[in-house]
């Protein structure tokens, strides 16, 4: 199942303007990872590293968590001043104002994504805590917004690496900067250093045509909708395209219907762990099988101590006569090996 872009986060987030001025109501846990913010009479939906987008369909509620429980409490009654987006990155900010004290919800779309409420500069509380090299997500440490790697000119950022790098640059996504290429007819594989001037000029084209023409859509293949986007992908060109009235509308939809398809390689993992625990099975049986013989065993260890001391008394050749009464049997001669019944 795929994630908003930041093209897509900056198209939200104008939906989203018809919260600002309204005032805190409520928030909800719906699953692990995914809550229901209210402000005044709108709903939105939270899935930090997922979506963000206005509530079309009302799930029911489940337990709330650490994370809600202050929510509810820092936020009551406190105004939404504004909703932005940081940088034109996946990371998007609330600014409540309760005064004396303003308080900020940032959703950090990127990874695995993160929720905190930060009040004076100092993370409060966040669905996750995590520490990297140069700034940490916990409670009343000082919060920081991750650094920026976006540009806003894509040829600055060109390189000996491929040409798509320099694009993922800039505020659009991984999806919309495949397109730009794919519309220029360039090999996203291609050294960014090696474009020559004609190729430098089609994309800059179809880059301004890309943002110029940006509407919410739903791709249909047989009725059953397999994607959506802000623009016509080619590689959704032999489906259907609908235009539809909201982004946040289409994403809420897909998100509920939508199933996860399972990779090649989770397919292949599965498949390994059902045959290892069919083998564990399978050798729990043995290892019951064994435990009994060596219990037995056991219980005859005279006896075997027996055979040992009177085979050793003999040659090969006499054994079998010797230890009769065992039925030894002279297996392999070369290994010196007998086989006798107690």
């Amino acid at each position: 199942m795929r994630s908003l872009e930041n093209l897509e986060y900056s198209f939200v987030i104008r939906e989203l303007q018809a919260a600002v001025g309204k005032y805190f109501s409520n928030v909800y846990r719906i699953a692990e990872g995914k809550y229901r913010l209210k402000v005044g009479d709108i709903q939105f939906i939270i899935e930090p590293g997922r979506r963000l987008n206005l509530a079309k369909f009302i799930e029911e509620p489940g337990e709330p968590d650490h994370l809600v429980n202050l929510m509810k409490q820092r936020l009551d009654n406190a105004k939404l001043v504004s909703v932005e987006q940081v940088n034109g990155d996946r990371l998007v900010v609330f600014t409540f104002d309760s005064r004396p004290v303003q308080h900020r919800l940032v959703l950090e779309g990127f990874g695995k994504g993160n929720l905190i409420l930060v009040s004076e500069d100092k993370t409060i509380v966040a669905m996750r805590e995590e520490e990297w090299s140069d700034r940490a997500v916990k409670h009343n440490q000082p919060y920081a917004y991750p650094k920026s790697n976006t540009v806003n000119d894509w040829q600055s950022a060109l390189s000996e690496k491929y040409v798509i790098t320099a694009l993922l640059k800039l505020p659009l996504g991984k999806e919309y900067s495949k397109e730009i290429l794919a519309r220029c007819g360039i090999d996203e594989k291609k050294q960014g250093t090696s474009l020559v001037e004609t190729e430098v000029k089609k994309i800059n084209a179809e880059l301004a045509k890309l943002l110029s023409s940006i509407e919410p859509l739903a791709f249909f293949d047989k009725d059953l909708m397999e994607d959506f986007g802000l623009v016509r992908f080619s590689k959704y060109k032999n489906i259907e395209a609908r235009s539809v009235p909201s982004l946040s509308e289409i994403i809420d939809e897909y998100f509920l219907h939508h199933k996860e398809k399972k990779s090649e390689r989770l397919v292949k993992l599965e498949r390994r762990l059902e045959e290892q625990k069919e083998r564990l099975v399978s050798l729990q049986s043995e290892a019951k099988e064994i435990q009994l013989i060596v219990d037995e065993a056991y219980g005859k260890y005279g006896e075997l101590e027996t055979v040992l001391v009177e085979g050793k008394k003999h040659k090969l050749e006499e054994v079998e006569s010797k230890l009769g009464k065992y039925n030894a049997k002279l297996k392999d001669k070369k290994r010196k090996e007998i086989e006798v019944e107690l």
